[in-house]
């Protein structure tokens, strides 16, 4: 049996939201990602580009994009003109987008900002898959990692991420099959 070797190019994810309004929840996200083990192995990487301005801002995150084959987009009731910028640049280097609608408790969709909601109207208009999240706190007090609430938001964000590689992984033997059978 040929000896396991470690991941070289780790897969990178891109994680986006309006920080303020799920900075917690990003670093636990961040955490989960880099953190899970498939065969034994690390084999990803979260970017979070935070606490910046200007125009560094801009070169970091278009940097952190050009590194990653993944987008995670986090949409809550806070409009972020940086957060839809991301999701645009994401777009034009090809990164595979996973959305997700987060709802903070049932009623607070009213609380929305209309940019975001024609924002998520938008992206699902264009066949982008969108997944609602109901019940996460949106600016929580204490340690994310002592709030089971958040397992709402990781739980699904993991599970997208994991069948995105396993796409990504049948995809990638498809066209090595077409190749192989022009050869």
């Amino acid at each position: 049996m040929p000896e396991v070797t470690t991941v070289d190019t780790p897969i990178v994810i891109f994680i986006s939201s309006r920080q303020k309004e799920f900075e917690q929840a990003r670093r636990k996200l961040k955490e989960a990602i880099e953190t899970l083990k498939i065969f034994n192995r690390l084999p990803m990487k979260a970017e979070l580009v935070e606490r910046r301005g200007g125009s560094r801002l801009r070169r970091d995150i278009m940097t952190a994009l050009d590194a990653s084959t993944i987008y995670v987009g986090i949409f809550g009731n806070e409009y972020s003109e940086t957060t839809l910028w991301e999701f645009q640049q994401a777009m034009r280097r090809g990164l595979v987008p996973l959305v997700f609608d987060v709802i903070p408790s049932k009623g607070s969709q009213n609380k929305r900002d209309e940019r975001v909601r024609k924002f998520l109207d938008e992206a699902r208009a264009s066949g982008i898959r969108t997944v609602a999240i109901v019940g996460l706190p949106s600016r929580p007090s204490g340690w994310v990692s002592l709030d089971p609430r958040y397992r709402k938001l990781i739980d699904p964000v993991m599970a997208r991420i994991i069948n995105e590689i396993a796409e990504m992984v049948r995809q990638n033997l498809e066209i090595r099959k077409k190749l192989l059978a022009t050869e």
